[in-house]
């Protein structure tokens, strides 16, 4: 954990970026995404379910994860590498409010 924090602290320095509640919350969404999907894919792959619809919330959250991350890349400026690829299950989520505007990733370049 230490390393990760102290890598953390360098890349928001040697980056200048501006942490704003807007970015935290993005990350803890990330974060919190992540957590579901390892969960069922652990369990997956430890023969403790293998239920399509679980198979399928996985598909599907992977895909608000790209869209939650590229949204975090253009709050932090970050003009690199964005993943447009979204699974087509993640539009069976579209009712979910991850509470980020996301409408303008589509339109960036």
């Amino acid at each position: 954990m230490r390393a990760i924090v102290n890598d953390l602290t360098r890349i928001i320095k040697e980056n200048n970026i501006k942490l704003t509640g807007e970015v935290i919350r993005s990350i803890i969404i990330l974060a919190q995404i992540n957590t579901h999907i390892w969960y069922n894919e652990s369990n997956v792959r430890n023969g403790k379910s293998q239920k399509l619809e679980l198979l399928k919330l996985t598909h599907g959250l992977n895909g608000i994860r790209n869209l939650a991350g590229n949204y975090l890349l253009s709050l932090i400026g970050e003009s690199g590498r964005r993943d447009y690829k979204t699974d087509c299950l993640a539009a069976e989520f579209s009712e979910w409010d991850i509470m980020i505007d996301l409408g303008d990733l589509d339109n960036e370049e």
